[in-house]
């Protein structure tokens, strides 16, 4: 039997795979290296970045020359600072949208492949350059100067890169985003460097009649300490109060480190505003006003003064009455099994039987259709019992028969089935409702409808009105 000759094995056999994963990789860092410097389109004028070399994610260091009002700019982490005309805290993302315009999103007006020399620089303007940016990456610095505008109107500015050396031409919003930017543009506007409101673990809001001091309780509930011992209203503590305080923004820079602190009434303010979260405490300071009704304020523990809306300061600005829980019973809404409700009309008892179903808790008749309250109207009341009223009126009130609180025209008693009850009384007419307070809580004013809710005969809960 003849014998068959083996097949030679090939150099290859088995490192196909380990070429396909090194085409892989090749193909990954080139897809990189193509998606931060993305090829251009034949006839599409270059981005400026073509001709400074560098990318803004690279650089790390920013100066403005020109004249006498330049600025210079660090980065320190994900953070940038100023370092001149003074350091303060810089808008990272204003920084981060600036220089992109300025090198990738920005494309030259006209590009040449001219290379003045040393000599022909002046008829460009660019011996003596309007504005330089320097840009540097710590191991790279790149300059980009712009020179005098082109002789033909709004055709741009002359500018290169000085050591690429290549002149080219900007339009003239571009090249004034280098000329006339000022570090105002650029700064970090924002009061307090909040993330997220849920952070804040206590708040504290002094001034010179007393203090205010909030405590979180929890995930979603607040207190407050002072000036009483109070639930606190969750809603106007964190979407008015706290939510104010993270976008908050000055409206313009006073002073960078104000020598008179009285000048701008911060030396006794009205309002200091003191936040005390997970990551620490910081705060602000109001002083006085101006004619325009914008306040000057000052960060907790800085000299620096700044302008902030009349808005920002009455939404910080907030009484113990606008932030204490305004409902007027304690009780969970869902849990409450039975009321009694005394009017002028006479006394009206009701308990839960089920899923929204009511009955008249002192029914007489037999027929059950007699016994059964209306469900939809009972939900009326309970809202009257424990959504927010109108308006906080006096904690812990000495004078009842001030409000007609002594002698209420009506009362209703409601009970968790729990064994917890608590009574409402709703006393005279107000400005703009009725006075209203339960047995161990403080003075409210509620809207008419509450006691027009309640001032019913007990026919208005009948499920199947009585035959006539």
């Amino acid at each position: 039997m003849a014998t068959v000759p083996a097949k030679k094995q090939s150099g290859l056999k088995g490192k196909g795979g380990w070429i396909a994963a090194g085409a892989v990789v090749v193909l990954g860092i080139w897809l990189a290296l193509d998606m931060k410097h993305p090829v251009r389109e034949p006839d599409t004028a270059p981005p400026v970045s073509d001709y400074v070399h560098l990318m803004s994610d690279d650089v790390k260091r920013v100066e403005v020359k020109r004249g006498t009002d330049g600025f210079v700019l660090a980065r320190q982490g994900d953070k940038w600072k100023f370092q001149s005309p003074g350091q303060y805290p810089a808008s990272e993302e204003s920084v981060k949208s600036w220089l992109e315009n300025l090198l990738e999103k920005a494309t030259v007006s006209q590009e040449t492949h001219a290379k003045p020399g040393p000599g022909d620089l002046a008829q460009y303007g660019l011996d003596k350059p309007a504005a330089e940016l320097v840009l540097s990456t710590g191991g790279e610095t790149r300059t980009l100067q712009i020179g005098k505008q082109y002789p033909q109107a709004s055709a741009g500015y002359y500018a290169r890169e000085a050591k690429d050396g290549r002149l080219f031409l900007l339009t003239t919003l571009q090249a004034n985003d280098v000329k006339d930017k000022k570090p105002a543009d650029l700064r970090d506007r924002r009061l307090v460097d909040l993330k997220d409101t849920k952070d804040v673990t206590a708040v504290s809001l002094q001034r010179p009649d007393g203090t205010i001091e909030l405590s979180r309780r929890g995930e979603d509930k607040w207190d407050m300490l002072q000036p009483f011992r109070a639930p606190a209203d969750k809603s106007t503590v964190e979407n008015t109060l706290l939510t104010t305080a993270k976008s908050a923004q000055a409206d313009s820079f006073v002073e960078d480190a104000a020598a008179d602190p009285a000048k701008y009434g911060l030396d006794k303010p009205r309002l200091k505003l003191h936040l005390t979260a997970r990551s620490g405490g910081q705060g602000l300071v109001f002083g006085k006003a101006t004619k325009d009704g914008k306040v000057y304020a000052s960060r907790e523990g800085t000299k620096e003064v700044v302008l902030v809306s009349k808005t920002t300061f009455d939404d910080l600005d907030k009484k113990a009455g606008d932030l204490r829980d305004r409902a007027p019973t304690t009780l969970d809404r869902d849990r409450i099994s039975y009321i009694e409700i005394t009017n002028p009309s006479g006394n009206i008892k009701l308990r839960k039987t089920g899923e929204n179903q009511w009955q008249f808790a002192d029914a007489t008749s037999a027929d059950p259709k007699q016994r059964n309250a209306k469900g939809d109207r009972i939900q009326t009341i309970l809202g009257d019992l424990t959504n927010s009223a109108r308006k906080y009126v006096e904690e812990t009130p000495q004078d009842l028969a001030k409000y007609g609180l002594d002698k209420p025209p009506i009362t209703v008693i409601a009970n968790d089935g729990r064994g917890t009850s608590q009574v409402v009384m709703l006393g005279k007419k107000a400005k703009n409702g009725y006075y209203l307070k339960a047995s161990t809580g403080p003075v409210f004013e509620v809207d008419a409808f509450v006691y027009d809710d309640l001032n019913v005969k007990r026919d208005a809960f009948q499920d199947t009105p009585p035959k006539k």
